[in-house]
């Protein structure tokens, strides 16, 4: 349900080379096939630590369209099955080395709906989530729908006619709960490409663009 895109990017540069679309070939087959072809994924984008973290957010965003891009104009992919994301410099592969290659990917993750996994480090997190410029009434819907499939507590910190701001307390890391709200986000009907995601530390922060 998980695979990398690796080493397929050079230094500051988002197209995919030669080597790179042949080795999506294999996966644009298979999410065509019976087995995956009704099933959603996260391609998440990743950078090496070269560069300042919000220049490597973006890189990573535009490395993660570029491989959305490939498979749906090469395979019959229903469009909303992927959800392009970057996260920067924040999930390293090899974070012993962290200039090498090899942190220059996209993760292609099955988005799957099932039980929470628990934190094998135990102990819950604490994070705050912060919507800005989204419809209130999709915000309140994609709250309730955390709340009853996702995390633990989730709490309103802070209301204006603009942003909402929620603490949230769950067992999932960083990470896993980018990948549930992006779901949310999709379930409410929300473009994803109208909206801006950041995180960093414990923050998660949802913009919407004009």
């Amino acid at each position: 349900r998980a695979m990398d895109v690796d080493g397929y990017f050079d230094l500051n540069r988002w197209g995919l080379n030669e080597t790179g679309k042949a080795q999506l070939k294999p996966l644009g087959r298979a999410l065509t096939g019976v087995a995956l072809g009704q099933s959603r994924y996260l391609v998440a984008g990743h950078t090496d630590a070269s560069g300042s973290a919000n220049y490597n957010r973006q890189l990573s965003e535009r490395r993660a369209k570029a491989v959305r891009q490939y498979l749906l104009q090469q395979f019959a992919i229903e469009p909303n099955r992927l959800v392009a994301i970057g996260l920067g410099e924040d999930h390293l592969r090899t974070p012993v080395e962290p200039y090498a290659a090899l942190n220059r990917r996209v993760e292609i993750v099955a988005i799957v709906a099932g039980p929470k996994k628990a934190n094998p480090t135990g102990g819950p997190h604490d994070y705050t989530l912060t919507f800005d410029l989204l419809p209130r009434d999709k915000v309140l819907q994609l709250v309730s729908q955390l709340e009853a499939s996702t995390v633990d507590e989730i709490e309103l910190l802070k209301s204006s006619t603009t942003q909402r701001v929620y603490s949230v307390r769950t067992d999932l890391a960083m990470m896993t709960l980018e990948e549930k709200v992006m779901l949310a986000l999709m379930d409410q009907g929300l473009d994803l490409e109208r909206l801006r995601i950041a995180s960093s530390g414990t923050t998660l922060r949802i913009t919407g663009l004009e």
